[in-house]
């Protein structure tokens, strides 16, 4: 709408045009250490024509490099971490200050619906933590689930957490036309996490059943679930 052509980011990712599928195709930033690829995966045909990722193709040692070479102030600046407006990685205070009905202490429960203590709102917990849950038990203990109509957070063993199965909603694809057959991907469930294998269900109402090879740990709804095959990114969705 402003008339320009492009938009640049900084994100460690590549766009390519392939002229064979006659697409854009979405691929990982070269530095598997920084790839922010699965961030991405919602970008349309329409929205990849029109972007540059100048990083995509350069490791952070190489960007410093260039930035000192040329005098950018920002050549020694620390890295940013997670969600980058929020001063110091302190969501709950962001939280607290914005939002502060969102933070209502609740319940811990453990699977079968017991009472283990309480919870500094729900808003401090995510799905696969176990450190600064404030619960003495003789077995470590992990967040495996939340449920904000009632507030509370579910505990259980690392055991608890596993999932061989789950549904993915809002499911966008990078360059495939929708699918109605079953196909094999990867499956990333969390930017931090490995990807795994499996096979993907298209259903009809949009979504897709992602069934995976081996059972993986930490599956969180409202996480992403992003598709790869090799470095090239299929689509993805959100978890539910």
């Amino acid at each position: 709408s402003l008339g320009f052509d492009y938009i640049a980011t900084g994100h460690y990712a590549i766009v390519e045009f392939d002229q064979t599928r006659g697409k854009y195709l979405l691929r990982k930033g070269l530095d598997p250490a920084k790839d922010q690829s699965y961030f991405l995966y919602m970008l349309t045909q329409e929205q990849l024509s029109h972007v540059v990722f100048p990083l995509g193709t350069m490791n952070k040692t190489e960007i410093r490099a260039y930035a000192a070479e040329h005098g950018m102030r920002v050549r020694s600046k620390p890295d940013s971490q997670d969600i980058c407006f929020v001063e110091n990685g302190k969501y709950q205070e962001f939280i607290q200050t914005e939002s502060p009905k969102a933070i209502e202490p609740g319940n811990f429960l453990d699977l079968s619906g017991k009472v283990l203590g309480k919870h500094k709102g729900i808003t401090a917990y995510t799905v696969g933590q176990r450190k600064g849950l404030g619960i003495s038990s003789a077995a470590p203990l992990y967040v495996v689930g939340k449920n904000a109509a009632d507030n509370t957070v579910i505990l259980g063993a690392r055991s608890d957490t596993l999932k061989k199965e789950f549904l993915v909603r809002d499911v966008s694809y990078t360059f495939l036309e929708q699918p109605t057959e079953p196909f094999q991907a990867k499956v990333k469930v969390r930017y931090s996490a490995d990807e795994v294998e499996a096979i993907l269900y298209p259903l009809e109402d949009g979504r897709v059943r992602v069934q995976l090879i081996k059972p993986h740990p930490f599956v969180a709804p409202g996480q992403a679930a992003v598709f790869y095959q090799g470095d090239l990114v299929l689509g993805g969705g959100t978890i539910l």
